[in-house]
């Protein structure tokens, strides 16, 4: 029971975010049209708010209310999960990069500031203020990974768990 609103909390939690990540994953779906390599990036973000919204609607329309779901559904939270798990993960990684390692941003903001022209150089906040904001986003990273890495953890095994309520 406690596992049970853990996840539910964990859900309620990540339905917000997952509109964040859909209005990213539209704008880099935008963004396939002058670099196509961004696909793969739209397709993850894509993956993630599949993934979130058909398990929250497994678990709090199915599991809660023992309601039959479709089989399909199974397929799309079990395939979805292990992608949006994935995601989750680089996430976490990345943000514990940038944290543990602050000459790679130094670096960074380096090639940014390299890259941009010098009459537009002094528009661009400093480079204190650049470099807070990247380890601000690594904290945000850090904080999602963990928290979309645990439902998805979670989240499975409750799916092996009410695999009876799959008809097809």
């Amino acid at each position: 029971m406690q596992r049970a609103k853990i996840y539910t909390i964990l859900t309620y939690i990540l339905i917000p975010c997952s509109f964040l990540i859909l209005f990213f994953a539209f704008f880099a779906l935008l963004m396939t049209l002058s670099a196509p390599q961004m696909i793969i990036i739209a397709f993850l973000l894509f993956c993630v708010v599949i993934y979130t919204f058909k398990s929250s609607k497994f678990f709090l329309y199915n599991v809660r209310k023992e309601q039959p779901a479709k089989e399909a559904d199974k397929a799309w939270i079990r395939i979805n999960g292990f992608i949006t798990l994935f995601f989750a993960l680089q996430l976490l990684l990345s943000g514990i990069t940038a944290l543990s390692d602050p000459e790679t941003i130094a670096k960074s903001i380096a090639m940014l500031q390299a890259s941009i022209p010098s009459d537009q150089l002094a528009q661009m906040p400093g480079t204190a203020v650049l470099a807070q904001a990247i380890k601000g986003m690594s904290v945000v990273f850090i904080i999602y990974g963990v928290l979309q890495s645990l439902h998805v953890l979670m989240g499975l095994p409750i799916l092996r768990k009410y695999s009876y309520l799959f008809s097809e």
